[in-house]
């Protein structure tokens, strides 16, 4: 129903800014306690087959819909092969080292895109993981624990991704509560991450 039932019929993501309240959402009231004001909607398919919906929404109405919109199909797209992954899983238990790989190759595809966000050379989480994996294994611990070590290390930044570029480049120094937003980005990646059963031991 409303705009999340719209997108599923529609080819292209859904994009609107400014007076979102007048808009078909299923919980109108989040938009004005939260001060919304641009909402995206993208569905997540692979192969044809419809798995889910992804809305993402922006306190500033001004947000670049082009490079916002570009930025959630690539998670979305990602999301979705990975969804198509578990379920072949499913299907066939000699398709688990092929799902690890996809797992994996998307855990790294999100560090990179995070290093673009933030306008870094793409590098900067690898290098960590790779740095961490070393002295993992300097420490001697087991080969399945420095896997976990080394995806929670791709993804230690990935809570930036709700910063505003205005934040992030910012030329002058930051404010207290621009300082207060960066160090809230542990948490918004846990919250990001928590419910996903595969990375749940990264995240400690």
């Amino acid at each position: 129903t409303g705009l999340p039932g719209t997108v599923l019929h529609s080819k292209q993501p859904i994009h609107a800014a400014r007076d979102l309240e007048n808009l078909a959402f299923i919980r109108p009231e989040m938009i004005a306690d939260r001060g919304l004001q641009a909402y995206l909607a993208v569905k997540l398919a692979h192969n044809s087959h419809i798995v889910g919906i992804v809305e993402c929404y922006h306190k500033d109405p001004d947000a670049q819909p082009e490079a916002w919109r570009e930025g959630v199909v690539n998670f979305c797209n990602q999301c979705a092969l990975t969804l198509d992954m578990v379920t072949s899983y499913n299907q066939s238990a000699k398709s688990n080292q092929c799902l690890r790989k996809a797992l994996e190759d998307t855990i790294t595809s999100y560090a990179n895109a995070l290093d673009l966000h933030e306008h870094k050379k793409t590098g900067h989480a690898n290098r960590l993981a790779q740095t961490a994996t070393n002295l993992a294994r300097d420490l001697g611990l087991p080969e399945n624990k420095i896997s976990i070590i080394k995806r929670g290390a791709l993804l230690h930044d990935l809570g930036n991704i709700a910063i505003s570029d205005e934040i992030f480049l910012k030329p002058g120094p930051l404010n207290e509560d621009e300082w207060e937003i960066i160090r809230q980005h542990t948490k918004t990646g846990f919250h990001f991450l928590c419910g996903i059963e595969f990375l749940k031991p990264s995240l400690d």
